[in-house]
């Protein structure tokens, strides 16, 4: 198992990595989008595919990264349905 804590210094933002290294499996929650390249190390590193990308809330004090990763891994985005947020789907 893998928890990590990564924090954006220019946002203010926790970002956490979870992961089943037994399933090869992770998630993010709260990725930040000008970290992206060290979230794709981190899943590289350890050989890890990403199932998921949680958004624990919509807040103008970051980007999220959540659309790349899932351009970059196939990765879903989740989000809470009260939360206010639209989809917005680009092929």
């Amino acid at each position: 198992m893998i928890f990590k804590q990564l924090f954006d210094k220019a946002s203010c933002i926790y970002t956490y990595l979870i992961a089943d290294l037994d399933q090869k499996q992770a998630i993010f929650i709260d990725p930040v989008n000008t970290n992206i390249d060290e979230y794709l190390a981190l899943l590289n590193t350890h050989a890890l595919q990403l199932k998921y990308s949680f958004e624990t809330h919509v807040h103008a004090d970051h980007i999220s990264a959540s659309g790349l990763l899932r351009q970059a891994t196939g990765a879903e985005t989740c989000i809470g349905l009260h939360c206010g947020a639209e989809l917005l789907t680009i092929n």
